[in-house]
């Protein structure tokens, strides 16, 4: 399991109450203190929201969550530029999870364009995103999206569109990771969701890669939406994944587990 650092804003982030798997939740909804909180609106209400973890201004993955309607989704995606593109202009890659009550099970495979209003590692005002589907996320100032409820229901199975793994435990807890290769990285994975709970904590976590020229490297950032989760990260760079089977990857350095496909 994560090494996690328990922060000092969990004591302002019970306000935001989320309870996990169909229990009645608080109308508002945090990323936490290490991932941009944006908003997706629709006039003058919250509909979706979008937690965004920078890597820096070359990439960065991003989950989402919310409602068009009475369509209910949940995705997790990945961005890539270039070294000259000034952190502002993104390729991207988004993989709807379902399995789980979500309605859709769309992939947007590498056809999304994401514009910034200034480096994306400033958290900027706004994201554009155009392509396969068009929206705009508009980050709160306070990290914090008001009047947002979280689907009624916690994630299991990744659905196809992403590898689902899983981490064995003999407790009865269950930890599922899901799996986005992107930018013909089919070996590794660009990003990965992670979510499960031990004893009484919950937890909901971003894994993204950094490509480089002597190989991969990934870090890790707990989304801390509510005082009862887990809430920490590990710098980027500081964990290594080694695929051994299709079925089998473990994972090292600032933590380490054992992710398999059954």
């Amino acid at each position: 399991m994560m090494h996690r650092l328990i922060s000092h804003a969990l004591a302002l982030l019970t306000v935001v109450g989320t309870f996990w798997g169909g229990a009645a939740h608080a109308q508002s909804f945090t990323c936490g203190p290490y991932a941009f909180t944006y908003e997706v609106r629709s006039g003058t209400s919250v509909v979706g929201v979008r937690c965004v973890k920078v890597v820096d201004d070359r990439s960065f993955t991003f989950y989402g969550e919310g409602r068009w309607g009475a369509t209910e989704y949940r995705h997790l995606g990945y961005a890539i530029g270039d070294i000259f593109n000034g952190g502002r202009n993104f390729r991207g890659w988004s993989a709807d999870i379902y399995g789980n009550g979500e309605d859709t099970a769309g992939f947007a495979n590498g056809t999304l364009t994401l514009t910034s209003t200034a480096p994306i590692s400033s958290g900027p005002a706004i994201v554009q995103v155009r392509g396969a589907y068009t929206e705009d996320w508009y980050r709160s100032t306070s990290n914090v999206a008001l009047g947002f409820t979280r689907l009624p229901f916690d994630v299991r199975y990744c659905g196809g569109n992403l590898e689902q793994m899983w981490v064995p435990a003999m407790d009865g807890s269950y930890h599922v990771r899901c799996l986005l290769h992107a930018d013909g990285h089919t070996n590794e994975p660009a990003a990965w969701y992670g979510a499960g709970y031990r004893s009484t904590s919950r937890y909901e976590h971003l894994g993204t890669a950094i490509f480089q020229w002597d190989g991969p490297r990934w870090g890790s950032t707990d989304l801390c939406i509510s005082g009862a989760h887990y809430c920490g990260y590990t710098n980027y760079g500081s964990l290594g994944l080694a695929r051994q089977s299709d079925t089998s990857i473990i994972v090292t350095g600032a933590w380490g587990e054992h992710w398999l496909r059954f």
